[in-house]
């Protein structure tokens, strides 16, 4: 499998920036991809989805669920995107579905993920996003797709003051200079990719 090569390697140069304090409101990271897919399928696709990650009852929309380090989205009525934090492992479960029942796609290539975490959090994100953060609405262990001018994202609140956010490779660097621009006044930690 070939290495993950972050395209915010450049962009991301690890310091305190802005803010009145010499604390942050928030700190901006990258986290390792992994494995990252989607899976698609037709008429029985659920049925292949609760056998495949053994699940006792149907994946619900805008809540993750997460079973044997997969974290699961349901993200349309016959798709589910899936992460794991090895792209094996996604491999090797998706040997085991019938291609007649549910198609695969990996996106662990097109996908980076960026973590937004600190108080200022949802703040940050209702400057880009056309979202309630709030967490009452928002709640830890939800998702949503939206996007952010006009590239699609998938926002997964991880904790009360984090989210992950998956984003296209293509257009990572834009999407930091965003959040970066959004956070500023808040005072932002950048960190280096973790491992």
């Amino acid at each position: 499998m070939a290495e993950y090569r972050s395209p915010l390697t450049t962009a991301m140069t690890q310091k305190l920036y802005g803010g009145l304090s010499a604390s942050a409101g928030v700190t901006l990271s990258e986290k390792p991809i992994g494995g990252l897919a989607q899976f698609a399928g037709w008429e029985a696709f659920s049925d292949v989805i609760l056998q495949t990650f053994d699940l006792l009852e149907p994946l619900a929309y805008n809540t993750t669920r997460s079973t044997g380090g997969f974290t699961l989205y349901r993200i349309a009525p016959t798709r589910v995107q899936v992460h794991h934090a090895e792209a094996l492992e996604l491999l090797e479960i998706a040997d085991q579905i019938d291609m007649t029942q549910a198609g695969f796609v990996d996106l662990s290539h097109a996908r980076c993920r960026l973590c937004l975490s600190g108080a200022a959090a949802e703040k940050v994100l209702q400057r880009i996003a056309p979202l309630d953060f709030d967490l009452t609405i928002f709640p830890v262990g939800g998702f949503y797709q939206s996007g952010i001018h006009h590239i699609p994202v998938l926002f997964h609140r991880t904790d009360d003051q984090e989210f992950d956010l998956f984003i296209p490779t293509t257009w990572a660097v834009s999407i930091f200079e965003y959040l970066y621009d959004a956070a500023l006044s808040y005072g932002i930690n950048i960190m280096a990719l973790e491992s």
